[in-house]
């Protein structure tokens, strides 16, 4: 009769000792204490260090791994933040680097437009099967709010270099920014 002195506490004393009511507060009791604990599983389902069977399972489907609920907890855990960690942050001189790697360096040029939040990658393809890839690896690093356009060339036009590109590109977005805070003064 202990344990239901936390919810008899809210009835009025007229109940007190009466069986039903003894009986009702010692259900209720276990119907909190059962919610509590739903709630507390629900919430160490969305961190991945305290995620339960269950919690480690959803996070394999959403980043796309093998469900594997034989293995090691600690071992699923281990896997789901490495690869939680190689999502890197989206800057520019990544999307170069990957560029650079699955293009080749010159075979390639990108454009950012800040105001309409649109990247523009135009690029020469060495052969037919690159596309999807090179649309996979740009649609993974990009933020969703900017808007990708691919444009296959024909021949890249040398009025600047690819790195150069890059790097004015970059002092453009930087001017923007300082032109946009020294009339904000």
């Amino acid at each position: 009769m202990n344990n239901n002195r936390q919810i008899f506490r809210q009835y009025p004393s007229v109940y007190e000792g009466i069986q039903e009511m003894d009986g009702l507060a010692r259900t209720e009791e276990t119907l909190f204490a059962q919610a509590e604990l739903s709630a507390e599983t629900v919430q160490n389902r969305n961190y991945v260090q305290l995620a339960d069977t269950v919690g480690l399972e959803q996070f394999e489907k959403i980043l796309g791994l093998p469900v594997e609920p034989e293995a090691a907890d600690t071992y699923r855990r281990q896997r789901i933040l490495n690869r939680m960690a190689m999502q890197p942050p989206f800057t520019l001189q990544f999307l170069a680097e990957r560029l650079d790697a699955l293009l080749g360096q010159g075979r390639w040029r990108m454009e950012m437009d800040y105001n309409h939040y649109c990247l523009t990658v135009k690029y020469l393809e060495r052969d037919n099967s690159i596309f999807p890839e090179l649309e996979q690896t740009i649609l993974l690093i990009k933020p969703a709010n900017i808007q990708l356009l691919l444009k296959l060339l024909t021949e890249l036009q040398a009025e600047t270099g690819v790195r150069s590109g890059v790097r004015m590109l970059m002092k453009k977005q930087i001017q923007i920014l300082v032109t946009r805070y020294e009339r904000r003064i």
